[in-house]
């Protein structure tokens, strides 16, 4: 759990951190968390640093509470996945945010994989926290994570849809999500 806490303190300084460095064409609102990371960006390193160290922290807390039997594999499968994919998204950059032609449509596309497969990964790990909440005991836990189901797939569609608040929306996403791994993730 600790591991978890450290995890998401870290990437959250350091968005906040990045946010404060970008220059005038880098807008909040619009501007995703990952173009805080974009090829040609001068301070590219800050964000990719950490997504890389977001991710290996929460890999960690999940081998130490596997380590430990806190938690059953299958919890821990897709948020150790998340956390994998999450850090490869850091090694891999987005296309430069102003307007810059020439960058590796490549390592935009790797970067968008392993972003997908993250979100995906999340989404699987709610729902398997959903599946095996069902009891009358952890209904409330069990609701909890369907509406953080709901939260996430409804942010993203949202992401995708309203292009000028793509960065505020996606910030907002994170926030969710932090709040889920926090207090209900195992």
């Amino acid at each position: 759990m600790i591991w978890k806490l450290i995890a998401v303190c870290f990437i959250s300084f350091i968005i906040l951190f990045a946010g404060l460095l970008t220059p005038n064409t880098y807008s909040w609102r619009k501007n995703t968390v990952s173009q805080l990371a974009a090829q040609k960006y001068q301070n590219r390193w800050i964000m990719r640093l950490g997504f890389i160290g977001f991710g290996i922290l929460l890999v960690i807390n999940y081998i130490v509470d596997l380590q430990n039997s806190l938690i059953f594999w299958y919890y821990t499968l897709p948020l150790s996945i998340y956390g994998i994919c999450i850090s490869i998204t850091g090694i891999f950059c987005t296309k430069p945010f102003e307007g810059i032609k020439q960058f590796s449509k490549r390592e935009e596309k790797m970067h968008s994989i392993f972003a997908q497969l993250a979100g995906f990964s999340l989404s699987m790990a709610i729902v398997i926290h959903f599946l095996t909440a069902i009891d009358l005991d952890t209904l409330i836990a069990a609701i909890c994570h369907l509406v953080t189901l709901i939260f996430v797939v409804g942010m993203s569609l949202m992401i995708a849809r309203y292009e000028k608040n793509r960065g505020l929306i996606q910030r907002i996403m994170w926030a969710g999500t932090f709040v889920w791994l926090i207090l209900l993730a195992y």
